[in-house]
């Protein structure tokens, strides 16, 4: 019976991983196709490939597992100042809809996953947090951190939040899609807090090319 249940849980981490792994290229294809197809309309349509790009790097932006670099990138190559600007408010606007959708979502659906998984302490402890407020959820979370280092991620949660935002790769732990969906349906982080984290992290890379754009050319 042991090894039955051993069995059923290595398939249903392997249609996990096959999930993620097929949705991250799906976004991958999707972001050429998106990427293609702005290159193609960018001169006879001008503005309303910057609109209808932006509303696709939302979309991609906001979703777990899927990239949205390419398309960011070239809105602002094409679009210059305006594009950087857009692509900063629209990944501020993506990552915040992800956190209200994971906080929508609440304990519940995590624990059911977990349970899903046959991992039923972390479902049950999960289960014993819902509905209590934020802060005894973090109490709990702590008493029960397995290392010395997790209590300090945790209370240090949205400087770490952050640098996760701008951890290279971070794709292989849900991108900024996923880790946003995880910081809501943790119940541990205030949104107010959360959104001026997000302006803030998000801020460096825009900034600099935002500068480096405003600033005059070489004299001929």
């Amino acid at each position: 019976m042991t090894h039955l249940i051993r069995l059923r849980r290595c398939l249903r981490v392997f249609v996990v991983v096959a999930l993620v792994a097929g949705i991250y290229l799906a976004g991958g294809m999707a972001q050429g196709w998106v990427v293609g197809l702005m290159r193609t309309l960018q001169d006879p349509l001008g503005r309303m490939v910057l609109y209808g790009g932006l509303f696709c790097y939302i979309l991609l932006m906001a979703l777990p597992f899927v990239p949205g670099l390419e398309i960011s990138l070239l809105l602002m190559f094409l679009f210059g100042v305006e594009g950087i600007v857009a692509v900063y408010f629209g990944t501020w606007v993506a990552l915040c809809g992800s956190y209200l959708a994971g906080h929508w979502l609440s304990l519940r659906t995590m624990a059911a996953a977990l349970g899903w998984l046959h991992l039923t302490r972390g479902s049950e402890f999960l289960l014993s947090l819902e509905g209590k407020p934020p802060d005894e959820i973090l109490r709990r979370v702590l008493a029960r951190a397995p290392t010395r280092g997790v209590p300090w991620l945790v209370r240090y949660r949205y400087l770490t939040i952050a640098c996760a935002f701008n951890l290279p790769g971070n794709a292989f732990i849900g991108g900024g899609g996923g880790i946003a969906l995880a910081a809501g349906m943790s119940q541990v982080f205030r949104f107010p807090l959360y959104a001026l984290t997000v302006a803030l992290a998000i801020a460096p890379v825009p900034v600099t090319l935002l500068v480096l754009a405003l600033l005059p050319g070489p004299a001929s």
